[in-house]
């Protein structure tokens, strides 16, 4: 796992002051091709959330296949407690751990 190293595409370009363009983590490959690219975000009320995540869905699709195997893009949030509840999954032949944020979202499970 590599933190943060420099965007392949867009670092090269960068002149001027300032930090060069990188990606929040990666997955190096072999040769110059990385396994795997992650940008992450996370949810909150800044006016420019939705501008930010559309340039890391862009800067994500400039590096698949040419700089990287695969690309994803995690967008992560704070649960407030009485949103969430917990139970044990009663398909499960194993102990697993589901946890729904509100009843109209996508539940998450750890075995």
């Amino acid at each position: 796992m590599i933190v943060e190293p420099d965007h392949p595409v867009l670092a090269p370009a960068h002149a001027g002051r300032g930090r060069k363009p990188s990606i929040d983590f990666a997955v190096a490959g072999p040769g110059n091709v990385l396994d795997l690219a992650v940008e992450m975000k996370w949810v909150s009320a800044s006016p420019t959330l939705l501008r930010d995540v559309i340039r890391d869905v862009v800067r994500l699709d400039m590096l698949v296949h040419a700089h990287a195997r695969d690309a994803i893009l995690m967008i992560a949030a704070r649960l407030l407690e009485e949103d969430c509840h917990i139970r044990t999954a009663p398909e499960s032949d194993h102990d697993c751990e589901v946890m729904y944020a509100g009843p109209d979202r996508l539940p998450t499970a750890t075995c």
